[in-house]
């Protein structure tokens, strides 16, 4: 992640879902941006729903707080899907 220091913050328990067993959110800025990386292991068995599925109720949950999203890319790391935003 660009930036020199890298934050952990992660939400404490109380604060996730009840479906989250656990999660880790890390964030770094620059002069401009900040970027934010995460991940969250379910308790129940996602597998029926698609990672597509699961990305954009992780956007609509970053938007309830009033923030406009501005543009959306699909990225991948890996074998792994994500979302590159700006809101």
């Amino acid at each position: 992640m660009p930036g020199e220091k890298i934050s952990d913050i992660t939400p404490e328990q109380s604060e996730k879902p009840d479906i989250v067993k656990s999660t880790k959110m890390y964030l770094s800025t620059d002069e401009t941006n900040v970027y934010i990386v995460g991940y969250a292991d379910f308790k129940n068995d996602l597998t029926q729903i698609s990672s597509t599925e699961l990305l954009d109720f992780a956007v609509q949950g970053m938007l309830e707080d009033g923030k406009k999203l501005l543009s959306q890319q699909n990225i991948t790391l890996g074998a792994y899907p994500g979302i590159e935003m700006n809101l």
